[in-house]
């Protein structure tokens, strides 16, 4: 029998654990050139509701996107076949100059299976090897491995439904050690209110020139902390913490508490002060805050691709590995073309691109 998918509302998108998924992001991307819709569907004995943005490409085109989705259990042998059958169904309700569906799966890659404290590069092979595998079983085998992925496929998950010391048994030695340094030198965490947004947006225009990265605009975070507190039904509560050393602020981070997870969105740091260890003092208030909110997950949203020291993003992995937790390692995003053409185009210009994790 084939998939019945049908366009709903997005106030039916209720994932309690999965921001990404929910009606707030759906809400939140529309002020940014996409376009949400909300879908409902049974699988396997079971409903689920799926958000999905769609936005226009510079050819005439358009994609389609799920983010960190669709949100159901799958053995990695089902996948591929249900995301064709899902696709084509689909396709009926999207604009017809879609050329592709984008989903950011939150499956784990099954080549992760046995692997342990490892990046990108140590655990996917080829991605003609990845797309031969997700394409067993399939009628059209026309799933495609993305040139890019848009949410880092990579992270690490704490559990912090426990102890503050149970927690920090639980990190590796040296990030004990550095949280104890910033409270014996006296770095204060502020949890600041949404007018404080304008210091912590230097800090992130600071880091992003330092490290090369895309640069969001201002509004971007103004419109995500405002719906926050503004939209209407239920919505994420964001928390924007910044680190001061000897009066100065030096580091900022931005963390959604949505469910019974917490998950650490952004976050921008200046090279002064390093020493007092900001960065570690930021974390754990975080963790402390998300935990006394009720939160049992912390999520550290993504890891670099690679634990080699000569990797420009090294420090970063060392930083979030520090914290212990369990590794996740997704399938990252996979595309199904409608139009090859319209779709070979794109993929060619987005491959030139580099990404947060490239």
């Amino acid at each position: 029998m084939p998939l019945n998918v049908i366009k709903t509302s997005l106030d039916e998108l209720h994932n309690y654990n999965n921001l990404l998924q929910s009606s707030y992001w759906g809400l939140f991307k529309s002020h940014y050139e996409w376009r949400p819709f909300a879908f409902r569907f049974r699988f396997s004995g079971k409903d689920t509701r799926m958000l999905l943005l769609y936005r226009d490409l510079e050819d005439g085109s358009g994609m389609a996107y799920v983010p960190n989705g669709p949100d159901l259990s799958l053995s990695s042998e089902e996948q591929g076949p249900f995301l064709e059958e899902l696709s084509t169904a689909l396709r009926r309700s999207l604009p017809p100059g879609c050329a592709f569906i984008r989903y950011d799966l939150k499956w784990k890659t099954p080549f992760a299976e046995g692997s342990r404290n490892c990046g990108w590069e140590d655990i996917r092979p080829d991605p003609r090897v990845r797309e031969m595998r997700m394409n067993f079983g399939t009628l059209q085998w026309r799933l495609r491995k993305s040139a890019t992925d848009i949410q880092p496929p990579d992270t690490i998950i704490l559990d912090i439904d426990d102890s503050d010391q149970a927690i920090l048994a639980s990190m590796k030695p040296k990030t004990r050690y550095n949280i104890g340094l910033a409270r014996r030198k006296g770095v204060r965490v502020l949890e600041a209110p949404n007018g404080m947004l304008d210091d912590w947006y230097s800090l992130y225009e600071e880091t992003a020139r330092r490290q090369g990265l895309t640069l969001h605009p201002k509004d971007y975070f103004e419109t995500l902390l405002r719906l926050g507190e503004t939209a209407e039904g239920e919505a994420p509560e964001f928390h924007l913490l910044l680190a001061e050393a000897e009066s100065r602020l030096v580091s900022g981070i931005i963390v959604a508490l949505w469910g019974d997870r917490a998950t650490y969105l952004y976050g921008a740091s200046t090279r002064e002060k390093k020493e007092y260890m900001p960065s570690y003092a930021l974390q754990w208030h975080a963790i402390r805050l998300a935990r006394r909110k009720g939160c049992r997950e912390y999520d550290l949203f993504g890891l670099p691709p690679s634990k080699d020291p000569a990797h420009r993003m090294y420090g970063l992995y060392r930083f979030k590995t520090g914290f212990g937790g369990r590794y996740l390692h997704k399938r990252g995003c996979w595309d199904f073309p409608f139009d090859d053409q319209a779709y070979r185009l794109f993929s060619g210009y987005e491959g030139t691109l580099k990404g947060y994790f490239a």
